[in-house]
């Protein structure tokens, strides 16, 4: 705790100094386009505050009043007033010439209670929505000082300071009464009420007070300032500030008080508000300074044997712009096999020969890519699957480098020496190449003609030890070029905390190795748990985030995840209980943490296919913005892309609340929130395809939704989902962007979330209805051809909306995915189930 008293020259040097810093820090390129006012739909009229424009509207019945500067400070601060609007309002005016808003909700006489700070979270929400900062200065006057501190016991991570004068922070003192002080018998008689107190004894026992709430406040980690007036004989500050600010103290928060000797509780503040509006001005400061990651990289995974995938984050350009600082090439060449291994043994692809010529192109192509990253200004990163090695070379070493199962392995001596000489080779002929991205967890070799290759992990985790430390010491070490060794298998290294401590515990740190994780553990699939690797052991990590989601629709209709990932997806706090982090918000301020790898578009196999990048777009923006900016909250960022897509008024409202109902949708679309769920069920759609109860794992799925007595219910979840999805369409029709395609593809693939949906939960009423019949032998027939003439008319109408609208994705397909190229599917799936018992219902 501080105390300080006003002096003369304490004042002049204040004023001084505060004069200097603002002079120093002018902006020449002051944000004068924001203009709050916009955001203000319901009927507003304006007055004049001091110079500067005031808005008086109301929020849910309450009057509201909102104050613009002429220009906007950077991150759009403002200062939140509880009571006594006008009241001294000295500190504000300073403020409003830096560029703070000042606003304003009335929640007289409600006292801090639980209808006060609900009304006040949906204010927040309202600035929030509108553009302002995530971070509050809160302002409370008198009895303004319960509102301010019960608000920010409920909501400390929305909070950048308080500032308080006399504030009253005890209602047993004032206007309880119960100490030195008069009280106010009228006052008391309302806080009874508002916090429902009809005895003495509940009387006693009321602890809903700021001093009653002081570690929550602490919690948040904010400053606070009092002005005090020390002789104030209405709110005693023996039974307020003082043992408040003492407890502040003993939890180790920051508590300064600014002593006015000789005044009493009128009038508030003081003549000159510098020592104020310092105080609050470095406290925003600190809030809300951009923490930026490490790494913000950006990849277009490209269908395995299929064409490059046309994107515009292909363009290292548009990266830049969007602030990310490198991209990974993963078009399945990889500079690893773009080498000629003359270094090694000449034989393997020998002058003249046609897979000379195709090594030598593919290093053109290779160089290409370098140089128009590194001319966009962003680093580049080469997808190196390992263990990818020419065939000739495997032909003529195969007796030194493989084991007695014929995999390469690491633990031959020869396969070491024979990637040492490939690492060399690599830098060597791209000597601007800034690093590798390695995988071992899948191989392919769609696009590398002329090799060959395996899963290098053949020895559990010493394969990885040693592969770990050949990089450390040929790549990050001699080299000084940069690896990203990632982590994804199925099991084991990618979701095992203690298989990963196992390998990385015997790894020496380098400042040019990161290990790079998916924030799932597993594949990118809704409900799986957040990967317990992460935030652990000794190495810097980045985290892997997929924005086209493969197994959600691939961009051909609304999924927006990323408040999922960085503040926890719905489902953990449903059926899916997490034991420790569950969302990038826990563990961005661990030593571990160092970026984020976004996906933008790929991943998986085949469709669906899209024409237009809007949900990608979106998803790719909020986690690369938040990479950048990771003291902002996942909604602050959601603004600010809605800020550049000219999104408006209500047109902002509906844009919010569809992308987060797109969320609740896919969950019970796709996957359940029932507690009989199994993580496996997830697995029945992927990709382009619809799985059924003829194949894994939809049969052993419906067999335990059966006899935990949950089938019926699952398949009521699934048109719970299609509810979701026709509210998703009436918001789709109440949104504009400032590009018209966008606007339409936000009705269309809104409409094909729908219409797939209607599939989806006709699909499982069939199958439910005879899984059900296959049992005991007795067919609901009516239900079952009910349900196929409704599923027969939803595929009619989702066909119908791909041939009459050019942006609208390829359609799936009823078929259980198949791991074999080009269909990937066989005959099994949802349109075989739906057609067995179409037969059997056929009769009468």
């Amino acid at each position: 705790m501080i105390k300080l008293k006003l002096t003369a020259a304490w004042l002049v040097f204040l004023c001084l100094s505060t004069a200097i810093c603002v002079a120093g820090g002018a902006d020449n390129k002051r944000d004068t386009t924001f203009n709050i006012f916009k955001y203000i739909t319901a009927e507003k009229t304006f007055t004049d505050f001091h110079g500067y424009r005031c808005a008086s509207f109301k929020l849910e019945g309450r009057n509201c009043r909102i104050v613009a500067p002429k220009w906007s400070s950077p991150g759009r601060p403002y200062i939140w007033r509880a009571r006594f609007w006008n009241t001294a309002p000295e500190a504000e005016i300073r403020l409003l010439a830096l560029g703070y808003h000042v606003v304003y909700c009335d929640v007289s006489e409600l006292y801090g209670n639980s209808a006060a700070v609900g009304i006040w979270n949906n204010f927040y929400q309202f600035l929030l929505r509108s553009g302002l900062s995530h971070k509050a200065v809160l302002e409370g006057m008198s009895r303004g000082g319960v509102y301010v501190y019960n608000w920010a016991a409920e909501n400390p991570e929305k909070v950048a300071c308080v500032y308080a004068d006399n504030p009253v922070v005890d209602l047993k003192s004032w206007p309880g009464g119960k100490g030195k002080g008069p009280g106010s018998k009228n006052d008391w008689s309302i806080v009874k009420k508002d916090f429902n107190l009809s005895t003495r004894e509940e009387e006693e026992r009321f602890s809903e007070s700021p001093i009653d709430k002081v570690r929550q406040i602490v919690a948040g980690g904010y400053p606070m300032l009092h002005v005090l007036a020390m002789e104030d004989e209405v709110v005693p500050i023996g039974e307020n500030t003082l043992p408040f600010a003492e407890k502040i103290k003993a939890l180790g928060g920051n508590l300064k008080i600014i002593e006015k000797p000789g005044f009493k509780h009128h009038p508030h503040g003081i003549a000159d508000p510098t020592q104020v509006v310092d105080f609050i001005v470095k406290a925003v400061d600190r809030a809300t300074a951009t923490v930026k990651s490490a790494y913000v990289l950006d990849m277009v995974h490209n269908n395995p044997g299929e064409k490059l995938t046309k994107s515009d984050f292909n363009d290292p350009k548009l990266l830049k712009q969007h602030g990310y600082g490198g991209m990974v090439i993963n078009d399945f060449t990889f500079a690893h096999a773009a080498i000629t291994y003359d270094s090694f043994d000449k034989r393997i692809f020998p002058k003249g020969s046609a897979a000379r010529a195709w090594v030598m192109e593919a290093a053109a192509k290779v160089r290409a890519n370098i140089k128009r990253a590194h001319s966009a200004g962003i680093k580049v990163y080469y997808f190196t699957d390992i263990i990818v090695l020419p065939k000739k070379l495997v032909d003529l070493y195969r007796d030194e480098i493989c084991d007695s199962n014929g995999k390469i392995s690491f633990e031959r001596p020869k396969t070491i020496a024979i990637h040492k000489a490939m690492l060399n080779e690599v830098f060597d002929a791209f000597p601007d190449l800034d690093g590798l991205v390695i995988r071992t967890g899948e191989t392919y070799l769609n696009n590398v003609p002329y090799h060959t290759g395996n899963n290098p992990i053949t020895n559990a985790e010493e394969s990885h030890v040693k592969l770990l430390n050949l990089l450390h010491d040929e790549v990050c070490v001699k080299r000084n070029k940069e690896v990203i060794y990632r982590t994804w298998s199925f099991g084991d290294m990618h979701e095992s905390a203690e298989y990963y401590l196992k390998v990385m515990n015997r790894i020496i740190p380098h400042p040019n190795l990161v290990i790079s994780i998916k924030h799932t553990k597993g594949d990118y699939h809704r409900t799986f748990d957040f990967n317990p690797t992460l935030g652990i052991g000794a190495h810097r990590q980045i985290v892997e985030v997929q924005c086209q989601r493969e197994y959600e629709g691939k961009g051909a209709y609304p999924n927006y995840v990323m408040n999922g990932v960085i503040e926890g997806f719905e489902e953990y706090g449903l059926n899916r209980p997490q034991k420790g982090y569950n969302a990038l918000n826990g563990i961005k301020n661990t030593p571990q943490f160092a970026g984020i790898w976004s996906w933008s578009r790929g991943g998986g196999w085949v469709g669906p296919y899209i024409s237009n990048e809007f949900w990608c777009r979106l998803n790719a923006y909020v986690i690369s913005y938040w990479a950048q900016h990771t003291n902002f909250t996942e909604e602050e960022v959601f603004n600010i892309y809605m800020d550049q897509q000219g999104i408006k008024g209500k047109s902002r409202i509906a844009f919010r609340q569809l992308c987060l109902l797109s969320a609740r949708a896919v969950l019970r679309g796709h996957d359940s929130v029932l507690p009989a769920f199994d993580a496996q069920l997830v697995w029945w759609m992927r990709d382009e395809f619809l799985g059924g109860t003829d194949s894994d794992p939809l049969d052993a799925q419906f067999k335990k939704l059966y006899e935990a007595n949950q089938l019926d219910a699952s398949v009521e979840e699934k048109f719970e989902a299609v509810r979701l999805w026709e509210q998703i369409v009436d918001l789709s029709k109440q949104i504009n962007v400032k590009n018209a395609a966008d606007t339409r593809y936000i009705n269309v693939s809104s409409r094909y979330g729908l219409l797939l949906h209607q599939i989806i939960a006709q699909g499982w009423r069939i199958m439910a209805l005879g899984y059900k019949g296959d049992l005991n032998g007795k067919y609901d027939k009516v239900s079952i051809r009910t349900a196929i003439a409704s599923y027969d008319s939803a595929w009619q109408a989702y066909k119908k909306l791909k041939e009459e609208e050019a942006s609208c994705a390829t359609l799936y397909k009823p078929y259980v995915f198949v791991y074999q190229a080009p269909s990937y599917h066989g005959d099994k799936g949802l349109g075989s189930v739906v057609e067995k018992y179409r037969k059997i219902t056929a009769n009468q």
